[in-house]
């Protein structure tokens, strides 16, 4: 991992098609992504690496689906990340369906 800046992104993996289709227009846009199948070798410890991604990130897109909304990982990544906005993080949610948010989720609409 370089020290340039970079957007995080969170997704459930059954939203890996909306996910590479963001990824694609940011990094389009010349923005640098860090996603976990592009970023975390083999035998790397996973979870380790996204809390280090996600701790470095200076911006962060949460991918909202009836998939995220039953991820106890994406919540976990989602609460981190509206700790660190006092910090100045941004967070930008792409809501990708019609889906109800999970009980005592913050959310962004």
């Amino acid at each position: 991992m370089t020290s340039s800046p970079y957007v995080f992104i969170s997704y459930a993996r059954a939203d890996s098609d909306a996910a590479d289709r963001i990824v694609e227009g940011l990094e389009q846009a010349g923005i640098r992504t860090w996603r976990d199948i592009s970023e975390i070798k083999p035998g790397t410890e996973w979870a380790k690496a996204i809390e280090s991604a996600a701790k470095s990130a200076s911006a962060y897109v949460y991918i909202a689906s009836s998939h995220s909304s039953s991820s106890s990982w994406m919540e976990q990544e989602l609460l981190y990340a509206l700790s660190r906005t006092a910090a100045g993080l941004v967070i930008v949610p792409a809501i990708i369906d019609e889906s109800e948010t999970r009980k005592g989720t913050p959310t962004y609409r």
